[in-house]
């Protein structure tokens, strides 16, 4: 079942996002920045409950992007729990995302993932993503 996150789903949503990672995040910081999350109206927080508790994660900010002339969705975060994926899951979280956007307006749906998460590129393309693009990063 997708809901809103809730603030009680921090510690899930925290262990979630090093793991996809691959690092432990400053826990403090962390918590600022999920406040802000499930505080802001261009940022969706969505889990998947699984028995009444957090198994899956989906965060998408929405956006003017000029190259658009219009809003953009974007997935910042989508994470299922190791032990659950391949299960659906995720393809629910990306249709309630999709359908999010549709509502929002915008112009078109994106998200960047780790090159080296194969996996999630592949998952992503059955969903009827393109790779279109490359990002660049530099660490301040």
């Amino acid at each position: 079942m997708i809901e809103f996150a809730r603030p009680e789903d921090e510690a899930f949503v925290y262990r979630l996002i090093c793991d996809l990672e691959e690092a432990d995040l400053d826990r403090g910081s962390f918590g600022q920045v999920y406040e802000e999350y499930l505080t802001r109206s261009d940022i969706y927080c969505l889990v998947w409950r699984e028995a009444g508790e957090a198994a899956a994660v989906l965060a998408m900010r929405v956006g003017p992007a000029l190259s658009r002339a219009g809003k953009v969705a974007e997935i910042t975060e989508l994470v299922v729990k190791q032990t659950l994926r391949s299960k659906g899951i995720g393809h629910q979280l990306f249709l309630r995302a999709q359908m999010i956007a549709k509502e929002e307006g915008c112009a078109r749906l994106e998200v960047d993932s780790n090159q080296k998460r194969v996996d999630a590129h592949r998952f992503y393309e059955r969903e009827g993503m393109r790779k279109t693009h490359f990002k660049l990063v530099k660490s301040l």
